[in-house]
């Protein structure tokens, strides 16, 4: 993945290997050219990964971007006419960190200024960690359930999933399947939207109600030679659709 960013006949080019997902290391490269007749001096040459609000940054309102780790740059670079230059960076997303929605994702900012509003922008796609990815395939693989969508909140991956048409899940709405990493231990919180009979002396109605289960899981219950069994996730799901009556 690349992007390109345009400032004062500076260019500054920014790869970044493809596929993103909550703790993944990103290597970047970001490369420099200077495209003017005389040799500029860049003091604020700077490379930050962030979290940026969608709806502000469309807006360009300052404001927009939270920063997370920022790159080891010199502060005092001077660059000759056609001249290039290279800078590396390694950088690790959490395994909590926020996945992309509609409402916000995170961002590379680069360039030459140490206000952030005005750096050039590349943002990125990031999907669940792995080893949600998994679960998430063995509820569409084995179950027919479907995903629907993705958002994080407070350090939680918050995901909507629809139910089969099988007959045993007529009451079932929507399940919601949170998850968290707590050191090494993956945190499962399924929260289940159901429909549930009211009757009075007169009516029979339909109501709503949910009922939430919560799993801990270390990767040695869930994990065999460092790869995930679909059949022992599959269980655990089993188990969590059980304890509300599924």
């Amino acid at each position: 993945m690349k992007g390109v960013f345009l400032q004062q006949q500076l260019e500054f080019a920014l790869e970044v290997n493809s596929e993103f997902h909550q703790g993944d290391n990103l290597s970047c490269k970001l490369t420099i050219k200077n495209h003017s007749s005389d040799s500029q001096e860049l003091k604020f040459l700077a490379l930050h990964l962030v979290t940026g609000d969608l709806k502000k940054v469309k807006q360009k309102v300052a404001g927009a971007f939270t920063p997370i780790s920022s790159a080891e740059l010199p502060t005092d670079v001077t660059i000759a006419n056609g001249e290039k230059k290279e800078f590396l960076w390694d950088v690790q997303l959490d395994r909590n960190c926020i996945v992309t929605d509609k409402a916000q994702t995170i961002f590379f900012l680069f360039g030459n200024s140490a206000n952030l509003d005005v750096l050039g922008q590349l943002p990125l796609n990031i999907e669940p960690h792995p080893d949600v990815l998994e679960i998430l395939s063995v509820f569409e693989s084995e179950l027919q359930f479907i995903v629907k969508g993705k958002k994080t909140s407070k350090n939680w991956t918050n995901i909507k999933i629809s139910p089969s048409s099988a007959a045993k899940y007529t009451m079932l709405e929507q399940l919601t399947l949170s998850t968290h990493f707590e050191g090494e231990n993956l945190e499962l919180k399924y929260t289940f939207d159901m429909k549930k009979f009211e009757a009075t002396s007169s009516t029979l109605g339909v109501g709503k109600t949910k009922n939430t289960t919560q799993q801990t899981l270390s990767p040695q219950d869930y994990k065999k030679s460092g790869f995930i069994e679909h059949a022992i996730i599959l269980n655990y799901i089993n188990q969590a659709l059980e304890a509300v009556g599924l």
